[in-house]
């Protein structure tokens, strides 16, 4: 799965990968994804551990998002799984304490990886991820409402970014 999405990156997007298992490891630090082959034989390298810092490898990963976080772009930790979170931070509740304050910052989470190993952190992000996506389609509306008022009061609307 991560080498399909390297393929489909733009040279201009950006991309850092960090592995993880009793700890995590930043194998390729942000970087354009200009260097395809590279950035493939890096994730090839990688080998399986015994453990799963499922914790601590998101967070790697949305530090790196965050040193090259853009209005223009999608800040988005993609996180891959195959193991169950049994090293590092394992509270449910405050893995979704913590998932919310990321997706506060604009920082968001995909997952993919076998949900019946890890289901319940994997349910967390997912269920932070929908609640923020609501939050925000809630608020597109009630601009939209507050635009189409304007306009059917005569006024005119320019939206900005």
């Amino acid at each position: 799965a991560a080498i399909m999405m390297v393929n489909k990156m733009r040279p201009s997007d950006q991309i850092s990968v960090v592995a993880y298992d009793d700890t995590a490891n930043l194998i390729v630090p942000s970087t354009p994804c200009s260097n395809k082959q590279d950035i493939i034989t890096a994730i090839q390298n990688i080998h399986e551990g015994n453990l799963t810092n499922l914790h601590g490898g998101w967070i790697m990963g949305a530090e790196q998002v965050a040193t090259k976080k853009n209005v223009k772009s999608i800040n988005r930790v993609l996180l891959l799984s195959d193991g169950n979170a049994n090293v590092g931070l394992t509270d449910v509740s405050e893995l979704k304490n913590q998932c919310s304050r990321l997706a506060e910052t604009n920082i968001t989470t995909s997952t993919y990886g076998p949900t019946e190993t890890h289901e319940e952190t994997m349910r967390i992000i997912k269920e932070q991820w929908t609640d923020m996506m609501a939050r925000l389609e809630a608020q597109r509306i009630k601009a939209q409402s507050i635009a189409d008022k304007v306009v059917e009061a005569g006024g005119s609307w320019v939206e900005g970014r």
